[in-house]
């Protein structure tokens, strides 16, 4: 059904185009992360978040507000 609707259009290189653009994009992101980014202080300080949130939780259950 779609091979009909499809046959006589002359846009079937528009969703090629779309999906390596967003493959490109997407590996592209993924590379600046792990590549470009991985020994920044920001992530060692953002890997730390959870912890020291606990942290915090912890050392407040002693005290009653």
């Amino acid at each position: 059904m779609f091979q009909e609707a499809y046959r006589g259009s002359e846009l079937l290189h528009l969703p090629m185009f779309a999906l390596f653009l967003f493959l490109a994009v997407f590996v592209g992101t993924l590379l600046w992360l792990f590549v470009f980014q991985r020994h920044s202080d920001r992530f060692a300080r953002l890997a730390r978040i959870p912890l020291d949130a606990d942290a915090d939780v912890a050392s407040n259950r002693g005290t009653k507000e």
